[in-house]
C-alpha cells in the first residue's frame, strides 16, 4: 500500500490558500497529487464488480481518476450535493452513465448516507462544515454499509480540533492510515 505523503514544500498562491476547497479544485497540483493518492489506495479494492461510492462527487472530480484507475468494470454511484454539481456529472459522465457504470444521485449527507453497500466509498471535503452528529452519522453509516474487507477514503482538513483517524475507529473501521497530507488537509484510508 502507499506510504503518507507529506506535500508540504506545496505553498498554494495566496488567493488559494483562503480556501481548503481551492487548494483542492480540480486542476491544482494539490488536487493531482491527492488523486494519485487515493489511486494507488484504492486500487487494491478496485475488483471486477466493485462498487465505489462518492458521497461527494463534486460533479465527479473525485470519480472521474477512479474510473481511470479501474481497468475493468467497477460500478460507480456519484452523490451530488446539488443541482449545479448533478449538472456537471451527468455532462462529464454521459457515455458512463448510459453504459451503466456509473449512476447519479442527489443527496445531502445529513439525511443519512444511502443503503447501497459498497467496496470503496470516497468522502472528500464533505464532513468538515457538518455538525458533529452528522459527521458520525456519515461514518457510522459508511462503516455499516462497507462490504467486509472494504474501505473508505476520506479526505477532509487537518486542523486540530477534528481528530478524523479516531472518529473512523469509533465508527468501526479496524486499519486507518494517512495516505496523503499537506498543511490544509489530510487523506485517511479506512479497512474494514
Amino acid at each position: 500500500m502507499a506510504e503518507a505523503k507529506n506535500h508540504e514544500a506545496f505553498v498554494p498562491h495566496a488567493s488559494m490558500a483562503a480556501s481548503l476547497d481551492a487548494m483542492l479544485n480540480w486542476g491544482t497540483p494539490g488536487y493531482y497529487s491527492l488523486c494519485k493518492a487515493m489511486g494507488e489506495a484504492a486500487r487494491p479494492f478496485l475488483r471486477p464488480n466493485a462498487r465505489v461510492i462518492d458521497l461527494n462527487a463534486r460533479g465527479g472530480d473525485w470519480l472521474e481518476p477512479l474510473l481511470a484507475e479501474a481497468s475493468f468494470r467497477c460500478r460507480f454511484i456519484a452523490l451530488n450535493a446539488t443541482e449545479a454539481d448533478k449538472d456537471r456529472c451527468m455532462d462529464r459522465f454521459r457515455m458512463e452513465i448510459h453504459l451503466g457504470d456509473v449512476q447519479e444521485m442527489r443527496r445531502d449527507l445529513c439525511e443519512g448516507v444511502p443503503p447501497i453497500t459498497g467496496d470503496v466509498t470516497i468522502c472528500a471535503l464533505a464532513l468538515t462544515h457538518k455538525s458533529e452528529e452528522c459527521q458520525r452519522n456519515v461514518l457510522h453509516g459508511v462503516f455499516k454499509h462497507t462490504h467486509k474487507g472494504g474501505a473508505m477514503l476520506l479526505v477532509e482538513s487537518s486542523s486540530p480540533e477534528n481528530d478524523w483517524r479516531e472518529a473512523l475507529l469509533e465508527a468501526g473501521f479496524s486499519e486507518v492510515r494517512t495516505i496523503w497530507s499537506s498543511s490544509m488537509a489530510a487523506a485517511w484510508l479506512a479497512i474494514k
